[in-house]
């Protein structure tokens, strides 16, 4: 018999606000201390190991002028790459690197230090010839040249060979000085710079073959493909408003609260559910006071849209799941913080109307059998309240704001959260 999947559609995803929590399946409601001038919390550690960072920033040196690089100084992400122009490793690496801080050139600085390898004859003049372009500005159009002809140089019987090969191919560059360039290729400090750079790096034990590339200081482990230095940023950002403490109380005991979000696409009216989820409320009502939630953009349609906040990030802190069997996920637009197992985050969210979903799911995988609809609803009221255990529900959109979820568009953006 075909296993049945069943699915809570979860969608209309307001944040990558970052929540950290491990599920308790039999969380109760949590106790709250509204005299208490902190909230209860754990804080967590950051994501990004900023000791790790700091001791190889050490070992190899801050990124100088003397560096080659290219991007804002002040980049959410600092690639260093360590290569041998003669390395065919290097070259994938390096053409994706440079292609990379292309298409993200406000967020990635990119700099390249040279570690020509013993047994690649060619791989100094190599270095040598693309350090001349660089010193009329122009390195990383001849590391970008030299690696996607590498195949074309690499296989020349000797160095006589390859010298005639550069000084004809540079002498056709556009934009640069031949005979600047000339003079620099021939320069005895031009070579023993770049044999210097060999030796400091050899000294730090560090680095012992190419392509090595850290991200921020820290040894990427060969993972520097797009994805992941994608995933890379993210967890910086997740980092940049990290607090060492738990949040202030900024709720009281037997008030009610509501929010209104300011979009684009006009109000949305919020109850929130401080009776049973005060952590998760004065969490929300904290951060949104401080602006955090301001200007996020939402990404997709409502069938499952994300809010990108992307100055937002991990908090610092944790909460368990808040459960109370009187607010459950069984309709349209419930707010809840997701929590995952084992994971250091979660997301908040908004519900379709969960009970259709899961019944249609349940249809349409469960074809052979034909099971009754008490059945069908006994087992998804099931589902909802295991749903609601682990993650907690603390708000709801009012039903006359119900429709202007489906009118969010990808690009409408939350200006400001306004409570009341």
């Amino acid at each position: 018999m075909k296993n049945c999947k069943l699915f809570l559609l979860m969608v209309v995803l307001f944040t990558s606000l970052v929540f950290s929590a491990v599920v308790n399946a039999a969380a109760e409601k949590s106790a709250f201390d509204y005299s208490a001038e902190k909230m209860e919390c754990r804080i967590t550690p950051p994501v990004i190991d900023t000791e790790e960072s700091d001791r190889n920033r050490d070992m190899l040196g801050a990124v100088s002028d003397l560096d080659w690089s290219i991007g804002p100084e002040d980049a959410v992400l600092t690639i260093i790459e360590y290569a041998d122009f003669q390395c065919p490793y290097c070259a994938d690496t390096s053409l994706s690197l440079i292609e990379y801080q292309r298409e993200h050139s406000d967020d990635v600085r990119l700099v390249y230090r040279h570690f020509p390898l013993s047994f690649h004859e060619k791989a100094v003049p190599a270095a040598l010839a693309a350090n001349a372009a660089g010193y009329q500005g122009m390195f990383f159009e001849a590391e970008e040249f030299l690696f996607e002809k590498q195949s074309e140089w690499s296989v020349l019987e000797n160095n006589d060979a390859f010298t005639e090969w550069l000084i004809r191919e540079f002498s056709q560059f556009s934009d640069l000085d031949f005979d600047l360039w000339y003079l620099a290729f021939y320069d005895s400090d031009n070579e023993a710079a770049v044999r210097n750079m060999y030796s400091q790096v050899i000294k730090a034990g560090i680095v012992s073959g190419t392509p090595t590339v850290f991200l921020n200081y820290i040894d990427s482990n060969y993972m520097f493909d797009a994805a992941s230095l994608d995933s890379f940023i993210e967890k910086i950002r997740m980092d940049k408003y990290r607090s060492s403490e738990c949040p202030d109380v900024v709720i009281e005991e037997g008030s009610s609260y509501s929010a209104v979000l300011k979009t684009d696409a006009g109000d949305i009216h919020i109850e929130l559910f401080p009776d049973t989820a005060p952590n998760a409320v004065n969490s929300f009502k904290y951060q949104a006071e401080y602006g955090l939630f301001d200007g996020a953009e939402i990404r997709s349609s409502y069938d499952g849209f994300e809010i990108s906040f992307e100055d937002m990030a991990d908090p610092g802190y944790s909460f368990d799941v808040e459960f109370d069997d009187s607010r459950l996920f069984d309709g349209p637009g419930y707010i809840g913080i997701s929590f995952s197992d084992g994971q250091s985050f979660g997301r908040i969210f908004v519900t379709n109307d969960v009970n259709a979903v899961y019944e249609m799911q349940i249809r349409q995988d469960c074809q052979v059998r034909d099971i009754s609809d008490e059945t069908v609803g006994k087992y998804v009221h099931e589902k909802i309240i295991r749903f609601s255990k682990a993650n907690t529900v603390f708000g709801r959109i009012a039903d006359e704001d119900l429709d202007k979820l489906e009118q969010l568009n990808k690009g409408t953006v939350i200006n400001r959260i306004r409570f009341q």
